[in-house]
């Protein structure tokens, strides 16, 4: 009898030490699933500013608060009534939630999100809601042996940003932003190569926020990597070939290095 009670006291006290560190886990890691709660409960309630606020110093910098509510929008993610984490970690001022978004429709989407701490406050860094309606086509991206090929997710986000981006100088004239993230060419080249344009106004909009289908991405000889994509409205398509070289900078991992723009009336 005395063995059993020793047994069940060794057996309390481990459960209550797991529970210490459940406990701990959970308190260092509310930070990080507080603001992703926050971020979609803005997004719901249209305070798309706010939601962008609660975005890192980087990722707004390369996504204004119009091209963050088009992409929200376009993907359910303004219709969040219950978010459900999984998994969640800090590590070295990083944190990360994976786990399942509930929209009003009642369905949900698996995502995970990235987060760095910005003056003692968690930002959210990066989304990978592929499952949110980024999708590729029938044919797998190739495996170079010039080296590896990124993510899925991360293909074809370039390819999605930086064609919206596109988009958004050609209908406003403007390339002075769209040259921030190409490499050796400026606003009034990008001008000279893509001011002519038979695009409306209005699908010039839609392709800003147009879901991408990718064909294929390769890293080339040149260590470039070569990403083709295409992006159908009711009105038009358009095929995307895309190089991007390695950047040296801090705030992105790849620079548009060339592009290639072909388009047929649907």
């Amino acid at each position: 009898m005395k063995k059993n009670y020793i047994i069940l006291i060794v057996l309390g006290c481990l459960s209550a030490f797991i529970g210490l560190i459940l406990a701990a886990v959970f308190y260092a890691t509310s930070g990080i699933t507080d603001t992703a709660d926050e971020f979609f409960a803005s997004a719901r309630q249209g305070d798309y500013a706010a939601a962008h606020g609660l975005t890192s110093q980087s990722l707004q910098n390369e996504c204004s608060v119009d091209r963050l509510t088009g992409y929200l929008e376009e993907n359910g993610l303004n219709k969040v009534v219950d978010t459900s984490w999984s998994s969640r970690s800090v590590k070295n001022g990083e944190g990360e939630l994976a786990g399942s978004l509930e929209i009003e429709s009642g369905g949900t989407i698996p995502i995970v999100i990235k987060l760095v701490s910005e003056g003692d406050v968690w930002k959210i860094n990066y989304m990978d809601v592929e499952q949110a309606g980024l999708k590729t086509s029938g044919k797998s991206a190739k495996q170079a042996t010039n080296g590896p090929v990124p993510e899925p997710a991360v293909v074809l986000n370039l390819a999605r940003f930086h064609t919206g981006l596109w988009a958004e100088a050609v209908r406003r004239n403007d390339y002075e932003y769209f040259a921030e993230f190409w490499q050796g060419i400026d606003a009034a080249e990008l001008k000279e190569a893509f001011s002519e344009t038979q695009f409306t106004d209005e699908e010039l909009k839609q392709f800003e926020v147009a879901r991408p289908t990718v064909n294929s991405a390769e890293i080339l000889d040149n260590g470039n990597l070569a990403i083709e994509a295409e992006f159908d409205i009711e009105t038009q398509s358009i095929r995307t070939r895309y190089q991007f070289a390695k950047s040296d900078g801090e705030l992105r991992d790849w620079e548009v290095a060339g592009l290639n723009v072909d388009f047929r009336r649907n």
